[in-house]
């Protein structure tokens, strides 16, 4: 009897239908801890590996240890990285596999907390780059297909570390300083914002990335009313098209108030001096509230200016942006327009970063699509 099984997203291999083993090491099942791989080998064919002399509970321990998520927590919206990765996808025991470093591991290890590369974005983006078609990806060009006109909800990052940009976030430099924030300067990577073991929060981000207070964002499969943020298909580990697209996730509250964890004078909606309201475009604002130049009949009737098909196809006007609706209990009515829908930091910044200055949502100073350049403006103000 010998078995070997693939952890990383759909690839699965059975165990062999004939009972037939490999060859032996030692009479003794082998824990092979490279990145997501494990097998055993028997001795005497059709017969189980002899296993050293160990109770059964301690084996089930040690299984359960090293190859299942430490949280049995059945509400968690970890999703993959709780419920279905292995320890050793990210860490290894010893660093030593038969003398040697775990396959797929960075050469130059153990590296701290055995991670099987030297940084965590490192080894974030050993499957996050668009080399694992399971895993959604997160930096330029993204590979992962989400059909005419959609994107990834986060955008991308333009490097993968160690570079500045204007289109977004910068993973692996150290600013100059944190924009629109009294954080002292210190490095981006990926765990700064999400949480690799899991949590009961949107995407796995941390509740306290910054100097903030901390700003849950409470999600769960299947949706509750009370949820930050609704999806319509969740994601399973394999299906990163169909979950991590715009038209799949609708808002209603808190995206805002957890960017300025990190980006804490953008909120309040400090005033500004004349001609200028505000020192900031405001966030969490209906654009049912008057007084502020918009034109709310023409953001709930979404045609006109600013409103259009397609970002970049030479026509003046973009699909409509994204908005909050604090009202809504369902994936359904938080897409609803309403006098209630709000501007939050998604609706004009993309996360990671995006192909256009400061990750904006549409073409924003982008001379090649000229025509697009106030788009989103136009579908809330209509000047």
């Amino acid at each position: 009897m010998c078995w070997k099984r693939e952890l990383r997203g759909s690839r699965r291999l059975k165990c062999q239908a004939d009972g037939r083993t490999d060859a032996t090491e030692g009479g003794i099942g082998v824990m092979n801890l490279s990145r997501n791989r494990w097998s055993s080998r028997g001795r005497t064919q059709g017969l189980p590996p002899q296993l050293p002399n160990v109770s059964i509970g301690g084996w089930i321990l040690v299984v359960a240890l090293l190859f299942f998520p430490l949280s049995l927590d059945p509400v968690l919206a970890g999703e993959y990285h709780v419920k279905e990765e292995a320890c050793s996808g990210c860490h290894t025991a010893h660093f030593s596999q038969h003398g040697r470093a775990p396959v797929g591991a960075e050469p130059g290890g153990p590296f701290e907390k055995l991670l099987l590369f030297s940084s965590p974005t490192k080894l974030c983006l050993s499957c996050h780059d668009g080399s694992d078609v399971d895993a959604p990806d997160v930096l330029s060009p993204v590979s992962t297909s989400y059909g005419p006109d959609q994107f990834s909800a986060g955008g991308f990052f333009e490097y993968s570390g160690g570079t500045p940009s204007d289109r977004g976030h910068d993973l692996g430099t150290w600013p100059a300083e944190v924009p629109f924030s009294g954080m002292a300067p210190s490095t981006l990577t990926c765990t700064t914002c999400h949480d690799p073991h899991g949590n009961k929060n949107y995407r796995n981000l941390r509740s306290r990335p910054g100097i903030g207070t901390g700003t849950p964002l409470p999600h769960n499969n299947p949706s509750l009313p009370t949820d930050a943020v609704f999806e319509l298909v969740h994601p399973d580990g394999r299906n990163p098209s169909d979950v991590y697209k715009l038209s799949n996730i609708g808002y209603r509250t808190e995206m805002s108030q957890w960017c300025v964890e990190c980006h804490d004078r953008l909120l309040p909606n400090q005033a500004g001096s004349l001609p200028a309201h505000f020192r900031a475009h405001p966030v969490d604002v209906s654009v049912g509230t008057g007084g502020m130049h918009m034109d709310t009949q023409h953001w709930l009737e979404g045609t006109g200016a600013g409103f259009g098909t397609a970002i970049g196809d030479g026509v003046s006007g973009i699909p409509r942006v994204r908005f909050q609706t604090p009202s809504a209990t369902t994936f359904e009515t938080s897409l609803l327009p309403s006098p209630s829908n709000q501007v939050f930091c998604g609706t004009c910044h993309y996360a990671h970063g995006s192909p256009y200055a400061a990750g904006a949502t549409w073409p924003l100073k982008s001379p090649a699509d000229s025509a697009d350049a106030y788009a989103a403006c136009q579908q809330c103000h209509n000047q």
